[in-house]
């Protein structure tokens, strides 16, 4: 289509055809992404109450104090973890905005009543920084921590 608009001789014939075929393909994408979130609003999921004691046993071996951002956001979270449709969120922030800890604070939710949960990382180096801060936010827990990265192989992926 953009090769055919290029044969246009009129520039503001050209430029008009082209805003037009990009809000054509937002409304498009608009519709799409309606379409998804209208079909994932119909799937059942799980309740996940949220785990206090586990929360605040994490806060206190790691010393830290939430701050407003995070708190709302953890609240957030925690009212679609507490519905029976399924969540699907994207968490995000500058470095060092306490992604991670919001992730594991909501993750224990899950682990407490008895499912897995998994965060996902880019890389190994990332992946094993995460492992690294969740073995020592659950050492007082009974909570079971697992790294699996590309390099792990076998036996133990079975295990995780």
């Amino acid at each position: 289509m953009a090769a055919a608009l290029k044969g246009l001789r009129n520039d503001d014939l050209y430029t008009n055809a082209k805003k037009q075929l990009a809000a054509k393909e937002l409304i498009a994408n608009q519709i799409s992404l309606l379409n998804v979130r209208t079909q994932i609003s119909r799937r059942q999921g799980n309740i996940y109450p949220k785990a206090v004691s586990i929360q605040a046993n994490i806060l206190n071996e790691l010393g830290f104090e939430l701050t407003s951002y995070q708190k709302q956001v953890i609240e957030e979270i925690e009212c679609d973890q507490s519905n029976k449709i399924e969540m699907v969120r994207l968490l995000q922030g500058d470095v060092g905005s306490g992604k991670t800890l919001v992730a594991l604070l909501t993750m224990v939710n899950v682990v407490a009543t008895g499912f897995q949960a998994t965060l996902m990382a880019p890389t190994d180096l990332l992946a094993n920084q995460h492992y690294e801060f969740f073995v020592k936010a659950l050492k007082n827990t009974n909570i079971r921590v697992g790294l699996l990265t590309g390099k792990i192989l076998g036996q133990l992926v079975k295990i995780l």
